[in-house]
């Protein structure tokens, strides 16, 4: 899902919108995430800051040898990171949340079965401070409606004729 995400954002899916060269960059993810697991950290996924590249004008890689250059190099500067108060990080923080509710401007919102299972996704995130329990109760709320519009046909429209 990042990564179609990212290559939406960068306009490189071809015109079946599927993304050339994916099957690498899934395998990529999956074994670092598994070998990150191994060694008891964190699952390794940098993709935020792949789409603030992107958002940037990043098409090329380079955008990628910086962050990680910047990566090796925090270390060293965490004294001074944690000088700054938190009440400055949460600026930037909103602007990359708003950023990231760009693509939901894709979302049929005249769609219910569409749009509601959307909707319960992108509120419960947050709420619950959970992106799986976001998207579980997304999917599930998909399910529901999709099973009780297979069983429960709307009432067809009558035609009446004024005399």
């Amino acid at each position: 899902g990042v990564q179609f995400g990212i290559g939406l954002r960068a306009g490189l899916l071809d015109e079946n919108e599927a993304l050339p060269g994916s099957t690498a960059a899934f395998l990529a993810s999956s074994v670092s995430t598994t070998l990150g697991a191994c060694c008891g950290t964190s699952p390794v996924i940098i993709h935020n800051e792949t789409c603030a590249g992107i958002a940037e004008g990043g098409r090329t890689g380079l955008t990628a040898i910086v962050i990680a250059a910047l990566f090796l190099v925090s270390p060293f500067l965490a004294p001074v990171i944690e000088a700054i108060p938190k009440c400055a990080t949460a600026p930037p923080l909103v602007i990359v949340g708003l950023y990231m509710m760009s693509p939901v401007t894709g979302i049929d919102w005249n769609k219910w079965d569409e749009a509601f299972p959307s909707f319960v996704t992108v509120l419960l995130i947050p709420l619950t401070f959970s992106i799986a329990n976001g998207v579980s109760a997304g999917l599930l709320a998909f399910i529901v409606l999709r099973v009780v519009r297979k069983y429960v046909e709307p009432p067809k429209q009558e035609e009446t004729m004024l005399v």
